[in-house]
């Protein structure tokens, strides 16, 4: 058996090295309830919070195509979860990705006592 170690891996030009064919998280972002802090993310460019319970983010470097694979997750004071529809309609792009109808399991939009929100996109990098 083999043991490759390294502190640094790279691109033969310096940079990172990506992953390709393999469909491992491509952006991460975790943000406020209220669309207006970015507390840590990887490949997003920008946030918008578009109304109660309705946010997007775009993604700096897009996927190959608009089939995303997202995993999300919310820290809540006590709250019952919540359902989320993801790009439910045809705005979802290869760096677009809104998240719409945050609502309670009664279908009321609502967003209160959930303190942030994190996302997971899967996918390939163009």
């Amino acid at each position: 058996m083999s043991t490759l170690k390294a502190d640094t891996i790279q691109n033969t030009s310096g940079g990172a090295v990506t992953l390709t064919n393999q469909y491992a998280a491509k952006s991460y972002i975790n943000f406020d309830n209220d669309g207006t802090s970015i507390f840590k993310s990887v490949n997003v460019s920008s946030l918008s919070d578009d109304g109660t319970a309705d946010y997007a983010f775009t993604m700096t470097n897009a996927l190959t195509d608009a089939n995303h694979v997202v995993s999300l997750g919310f820290h809540s004071a006590g709250k019952n979860p919540r359902l989320v529809n993801v790009a439910p309609d045809t705005s979802v792009t290869t760096t677009y990705l809104p998240l719409e109808g945050m609502t309670t399991t009664t279908g009321a939009a609502d967003e209160s006592g959930i303190t942030d929100i994190c996302i997971l996109v899967n996918g390939d990098l163009a």
